[in-house]
């Protein structure tokens, strides 16, 4: 019994200390960053807590919803937000209909308004669909997929482009604002030939 506490106060002991050095390795990264961009280095000690290899899920009435999985994760203590990076989000469409995936090169998970942030050559992909844009904005309350700055979408039958895009995801609907450009493809006209 001894010898079992003994061994598990020395682990929690190494975990600890690499976990503190690792941390002052981390904070020291986002301070000379911090301090490269022209803003105080006081901004940097706002980190709270860094994760190689996050992995989250939601769900509603007893079925998952979506999983988010991120190469690292670094919440921060001031706004409760989670920045990560490579972000690869699963939303399960259910009802027999093809998943839905989405990739970017980094983002943001706020878990108290139920909000996702992807920026970075983001990619939505369900089955043959694909929506591309800089900046997908997730709801997690009313389940919509927002680009803001404008998308490129396209699918089987159809191809565009447009300054807004919003994916309903309830109703499987892309809808298309501002500058509008849509085309129906034809199965004997591949996408991109007139």
């Amino acid at each position: 019994m001894l010898r079992r506490s003994l061994f598990t106060i020395v682990a929690l002991s190494l975990v600890a200390g690499a976990s503190l050095w690792w941390f002052s390795q981390e904070k020291s990264a986002v301070n000379s960053e911090v301090v490269a961009g022209g803003n105080s280095s006081s901004e940097g000690d706002s980190l709270g807590l860094a994760m190689k290899t996050m992995h989250l899920t939601q769900g509603e009435n007893g079925l998952e919803l979506w999983r988010l999985k991120a190469e690292w994760a670094t919440m921060r203590q001031e706004d409760g937000k989670i920045a990560i990076t490579a972000p690869k989000l699963t939303y399960i469409m259910g009802s027999g209909k093809p998943d839905l995936f989405v990739v970017s090169e980094q983002g943001d998970v706020n878990q108290e308004t139920q909000q996702l942030r992807f920026m970075g050559n983001v990619l939505v992909t369900q089955g043959n669909s694909t929506v591309r844009g800089d900046l997908l904005l997730y709801n997690g309350t009313a389940r919509t997929m927002l680009f803001p700055q404008g998308a490129n979408f396209a699918g089987d039958k159809f191809s565009g482009t447009a300054h807004s895009v919003i994916w309903r995801m309830g109703d499987q609907v892309i809808e298309g604002t501002g500058d509008v450009d849509f085309v129906l493809l034809s199965p004997s006209r591949p996408l991109g030939l007139k």
